[in-house]
């Protein structure tokens, strides 16, 4: 389960069962690209995106790389 410092603030309650599972893909495979993940999911590769969309606005990161430095401090 993915979860953040304490001293942190917690954007994953705003986050969906859906949007948590690709975070969690993510941090197994950080190198697996969004088509890869949309068929792992089988969700087409927008879908994909737009969760990423979602997810980096809610963690308040622009970015792949700051969405994983983030869950991995």
């Amino acid at each position: 389960m993915i979860s953040l410092c304490r001293e942190c603030t917690n954007p994953f309650r705003e986050l969906t069962s859906r949007q948590t599972e690709l975070l969690e893909r993510l941090m197994n495979d950080p190198g697996a690209t969004n088509r890869e993940l949309a068929s792992q999911m089988q969700v087409s590769e927008r879908t994909v995106k737009k969760h990423f969309y979602d997810i980096y606005r809610a963690m308040g990161v622009q970015n792949r790389s700051e969405c994983l430095m983030l869950l991995l401090r």
